[in-house]
């Protein structure tokens, strides 16, 4: 028991960790001899006294939380691992003003904040022989074959999409499946039961940054008071019957198996491709292979901290009787694409970096530097720091050649980001091209100005579904430094259609059909007559990625690299500028959900917003003039 200060305002904080569900945390002591006691019930809810229980995240995981109690002139409340405060109304009356604090939990409590590090963490790789999974069956005899939703696991991937969890049951009436997963901006939570006719319920949580960056995140899947929900570290989304309100899809979803009995759960992936013969038994082959491009692939990445049914699971033990129930040689350590411990990259990578593999065989790792426009050469390093007066006029009066192309040299890795940071001309008459992307076929695509902004304009030559324009509108004159990005997904199916890119223009996204539709084998970049009034590059450059699915696989070519086409540019510049023309605003380029959030151009006066996530308003003024008569 901790005694409190009397006084009006104070905070007190403290760190814990448990394993235990449905348990006294901790007490609050009145001067009055009052004591409000706070509960966690059912791993994920808190509950204050007799009132209703309060969703927070997964408290029973292991991993430390902290709570906070705070008294602002006398009103008192608490705050969970920086969730919304929770006030105290039973603390409220003058004379209930706290004198103790007792803390009861079954756990571990310190009063610093502690940070949370990679222990007992196992790495999943992609591996075109083996498969990637920790596989949790339950046994055909078992009383309830049905599992219990509550469960739980902290992952981080550099990829941008992977399976996180997928189990499914069959009983003599009913028979049922759910899976979580990640996608780009989504994550992605499914949930079906059958009882003569499946009924699917599903919800999704966004983030801007999206789910594959190489972060550590807290998933939880659980079902309670009737309802499934998902958590995202502080973010949670409750299951509803899927339709056009969540656009979600079954398509993505694995079917249970046919000839399986029982239930299963599989964590971080399933028997989604055919690996090397004489690995698996066939027994178990035939009862999950489900050969299929069109799903969700395995999680590469690293997984820790799995709980299942509230409780935690040891991985090595699961991955030790997997291997004794799956395999045709039990004693096999290498039969699953399975690793203790989880590689970083040395030195650390700069915030907002992933690291990342750079070949398939995942064993050697390297900074992308990439996500934040820059090349990797030992570490990060931006165009400037590169060479001096790195810019480039696109005007016939600084370039010895109208049209300078930029040859590229053959790969087998895939094309997995484009990006150019330009300036505007002071004004523009019609569309002007800048540059060119070209196959050996056809022109991919080009970046254009015109007198409503800056535009993409995506296989021109095709007109058809796949001829896209994609348009930012700015009004001119803009002296700000401008950014374009294209960034490849990962395919999810073989059709044509269903391979998109992410087109960033200045942090607003859109989604366009797959630039890569052929190799790019060059780059042309018009310049302008005019010596006044032209566009000039800042900065270009590409990132390529290892092609999981390429034919020549281990190709010395199919790794992760960049290109600095700045530099290829350069050795046709005849003059240079005295001085930069605009401004670099990191703000600009900062990514938002919709255009109304961007910020406005230097010198202009916007109403005050505290909130940094309040779209700015431009202010207006009316002027008054005073007529005598």
């Amino acid at each position: 028991m901790v005694n409190l200060d009397l006084n009006p305002t104070w905070i007190w904080e403290f760190a814990f960790r448990t394993h235990r569900s449905d348990q006294a945390l901790f007490s609050l002591h009145t001067a009055n001899a009052d004591v409000v006691r706070i509960m966690l019930e059912r791993d994920f809810f808190l509950r204050v006294d007799t009132g209703k229980p309060i969703p927070l995240c997964q408290l029973s995981d292991g991993l430390w939380h902290t709570v906070a109690i705070l008294s602002e002139d006398g009103d008192v409340s608490l705050i969970v691992d920086n969730f919304e405060k929770i006030p105290l109304t039973e603390l409220q009356a003058h004379e209930s003003r706290l004198s103790a604090v007792e803390i009861e939990l079954d756990g571990e409590i310190l009063l610093i904040d502690p940070t949370d590090v990679a222990e007992h963490a196992y790495r999943l790789l992609r591996d075109s022989d083996r498969l990637s999974f920790f596989y949790i069956p339950v046994s055909a005899d078992s009383q309830h074959l049905k599992p219990v939703i509550r469960l739980g696991l902290t992952y981080k991937s550099e990829s941008d999409i992977g399976l996180l969890l997928f189990g499914f049951w069959q009983e003599e009436e009913t028979k049922g499946r759910f899976q979580v997963h990640y996608r780009d901006r989504q994550l992605i939570g499914i949930y079906c039961e059958n009882q003569g006719e499946e009924v699917c319920k599903g919800c999704s949580i966004s983030r801007i940054e999206g789910f594959g960056n190489d972060q550590w995140t807290r998933v939880a899947f659980f079902e309670s008071y009737g309802e499934v929900s998902l958590v995202a570290d502080k973010s949670v989304c409750v299951l509803s019957e899927l339709g056009s309100q969540n656009n979600l899809s079954l398509a993505e979803v694995y079917s249970i198996p046919v000839l399986a009995t029982g239930s299963a759960i599989f964590v971080g992936g399933t028997f989604y491709e055919k690996k090397k013969s004489g690995l698996y038994l066939p027994s178990f082959e035939h009862k999950y292979f489900e050969n299929t491009r069109e799903k969700v692939p395995s999680l590469r990445g690293c997984l820790k901290d799995v709980f299942v049914d509230g409780k935690s699971v040891d991985l090595s033990t699961i991955h030790s009787q997997q291997m004794e129930h799956t395999l045709v040689n039990s004693g096999d350590d290498s039969a699953y694409a399975i690793q203790v411990g989880c590689v970083d990259c040395s030195p650390s990578c700069p915030a907002g970096v992933r690291c990342r593999p750079t070949e398939p065989r995942e064993l050697t790792f390297e900074c992308d530097c990439s996500d934040i426009e820059q090349f990797w050469l030992g570490e990060c390093r931006t165009t400037e720091r590169l060479r001096p007066n790195p810019l480039v006029p696109l005007s016939t009066f600084h370039l010895d050649t109208p049209a300078p192309v930029l040859p590229l040299m053959p790969t087998k890795a895939a094309l997995s980001k484009v990006w150019m940071k330009l300036s505007l001309p002071n004004s523009v008459e019609r569309e002007t091209v800048i540059a060119q992307f070209n196959s050996h076929r056809e022109t991919l695509f080009y970046i254009f100005v015109d007198g409503d902004g800056i535009g993409v304009h995506v296989h021109p030559s095709t007109q058809d579904h796949f001829e896209t324009i994609v348009r930012e509108e700015i009004s001119y004159p803009d002296d700000r430094v401008h950014l374009i990005s294209l960034e490849r997904r990962t395919p999810l199916g073989t059709r044509p259609t269903s391979r998109k890119s992410d087109l960033v223009i200045d942090g607003v996204h859109n989604e366009i059909p797959d630039v890569a539709k052929y190799v790019l084998s060059n780059v042309t970049v018009r310049a302008s007559e005019d010596s006044e009034n032209f566009v000039v590059i800042y900065d270009m450059g590409l990132a390529y990625e290892f092609d999981e699915h390429h034919p020549f696989l281990h190709h010395s070519t199919n790794r992760l690299h960049q290109v600095d086409l700045l530099s290829m540019l350069l050795r046709h510049r005849t003059r240079g500028l005295l001085e930069p023309l605009a401004t670099a605003d990191p703000f600009l380029w900062k990514k938002v959900t919709s255009p109304s959030q961007r910020p406005s151009p230097h010198g202009q006066t916007v109403a005050y917003t505290p909130d940094a996530h309040e779209p700015q308003q431009l202010r207006k003024y009316l002027h008054y003039t005073e007529v005598k008569e």
